[in-house]
């Protein structure tokens, strides 16, 4: 009897000897293998809560690593620095001076504007502007030239202007853009054409009198100088920008005999700007979001639109604070965009909306690889 109890016990122990798989088969044939068998079992289960945490640990580190996927490029936001504007003349270096440079490579844009057609204040405004990137200044340079022919040739304004701005790298993925515009102009009004106490509207928004004598001469010039800042933060999914224009605030008064109760100096022009680019995978569709502010005496208003791309194909649209509206259509390639502009602005000589027709060309001479390796955006 004693030997088959220490029997028994010497087949208990080699039982708790045995590994878990093999302890697994083992038949029990007593109280003492049944509490074995229970440890075995109670083992089994712990090892698959062990290998139930790790699944979930490893679903986390997929989610988390899905997330800085996502993060990186939130959903497919990009910025193309190639920005449009509906609003009125509105072009890349006139929302800001800072994107002079953008693109890296060369880039020609002229604007051919007809405002208010067929109207008492019709004005025709031309400007071509070229900008590029220059690596010994580490930083954008652009000229810009203006024209603009008021009604039959009564007020003409020529002007140049002369743009740097430096890119200063602060991270991988954001660029800031401080810049400095410097200009010089000259408005001519043809006496012949104006006559005394008539209303121009120069600058939308803004009305003006000529309370000048009998002219003794047929025209008159005004030649003058100014400034402006501005700055622009570049980043990998959006742009946003702010400038003043006329921070000397020159004499401009060709209206009337100086301090005869009108404002002899420009108004500070101000201008903020936000906006992103949406691109598919295939990089056939486009959309291009905006917001524009601008602040000019007595104009005021904010813009929102878009930009939809289909292939070569765009077309687009906005509306201001104002109740104003455009729109555009055109075709558009990496070098390439040539768009028409219609919009619908109010006149406040005229206190109502007129329609106003605008070209836009923009060319892109190369693609500026070694500034974009530079910048390495």
């Amino acid at each position: 009897m004693v030997n088959k109890q220490e029997t028994t016990l010497q087949e208990n122990s080699d039982v708790a000897r045995l590994p878990l798989k093999r302890a697994t088969t083992i038949e029990t044939t007593n109280g003492q293998n049944q509490v074995i068998a229970k440890q075995i079992s109670k083992s089994k289960v712990q090892r698959k809560e062990v290998v139930y945490d790790k699944s979930l640990m490893g679903n986390l580190k997929n989610m988390i690593r899905q997330l800085e996927r996502m993060t990186d490029n939130p959903v497919a936001l990009i910025n193309s620095k190639d920005q449009y504007f509906h609003a009125p003349k509105m072009q890349a270096l006139d929302a800001n001076f800072a994107a002079a440079g953008d693109k890296m490579g060369p880039r020609v844009t002229t604007v051919s504007r007809m405002q208010w057609l067929g109207e008492s204040n019709e004005q025709r405004l031309n400007q071509v502007s070229f900008d590029t990137y220059v690596k010994a200044l580490r930083g954008g340079v652009g000229v810009q030239l203006d024209h603009s022919y008021y009604g039959p040739g009564s007020v003409q304004n020529g002007q140049v202007a002369l743009i740097y701005s430096p890119k200063i790298g602060v991270s991988k993925n954001l660029v800031l853009q401080p810049a400095v515009r410097l200009k010089v102009g000259d408005m001519w009004v043809n006496r012949k054409h104006i006559d005394f106490g008539e209303q121009v509207e120069l600058h939308r928004g803004t009305v003006r009198t000529f309370n000048l004598p009998e002219p003794t001469y047929s025209s008159n010039d005004l030649w003058y100088r100014d400034y402006g800042l501005g700055m622009l933060a570049n980043s990998k999914w959006f742009y946003a920008g702010i400038q003043v224009d006329n921070l000397a605030k020159h004499f401009n008064n060709i209206y009337s005999v100086a301090n005869q109760g009108q404002n002899n100096r420009a108004a500070k022009h101000i201008i903020a700007t936000l906006g992103t680019d949406y691109v598919s995978r295939n990089k056939n569709i486009s959309i291009s979001p905006y917001v524009i502010y601008q602040k000019m005496e007595n104009l005021s208003e904010i813009w929102g639109g878009t930009i939809f791309r289909y292939k070569l194909f765009t077309v687009g649209g906005a509306y201001s604070s104002n109740g104003d509206y455009a729109g555009s259509v055109g075709m558009k390639t990496d070098r390439f965009m040539l768009t028409y502009n219609a919009d619908y602005t109010i006149s406040a000589m005229l206190a109502e909306q007129s329609l106003s027709h605008q070209m836009i060309l923009r060319l892109l001479i190369n693609n500026g690889r070694n500034g974009q390796r530079m910048l390495k955006l």
